[in-house]
C-alpha cells in the first residue's frame, strides 16, 4: 500500500490550520518533531521510503494531528499492508 502524496500533503496541510497555499506545516518542522531529517520526511511525502520505523509512527501522527482513522492508515502503510478499499 502506498499513502498518496495528496494524502500525506493533506494531512500537513490540516495540522498547519487548514489548506490553501501557505497554510501547511513545513516538511522541515514535521521531520524535527520526529527526529528525523527534512529528507527523509520529503521522500515520505514522495512515498520512497520502503518501511516506517515504528518509533515515529506515534510522533508523526500527533505532530500531523491524524484522527483514529488516519492514524490505522499510518500503521498499516508502515508494516507493509494492503488497503481493501481506496480512502
Amino acid at each position: 500500500m502506498r499513502l498518496s502524496g495528496g494524502m500525506r500533503a493533506g494531512w500537513r496541510g490540516r495540522a498547519g490550520g487548514g489548506p490553501g497555499p501557505g497554510k501547511q506545516v513545513p516538511q522541515v518542522e514535521v521531520a524535527g518533531a520526529v527526529r528525523m531529517g527534512e529528507r527523509w520526511y520529503r521522500d515520505l511525502e514522495r512515498g520512497t521510503l520502503p518501511r516506517l520505523d515504528p518509533r515515529v509512527l506515534d510522533p508523526l501522527a500527533d505532530v500531523l494531528l491524524l484522527d483514529a482513522d488516519e492514524r490505522a492508515t499510518l500503521h498499516l502503510h508502515a508494516c507493509g499492508g494492503t488497503q481493501p478499499f481506496a480512502l
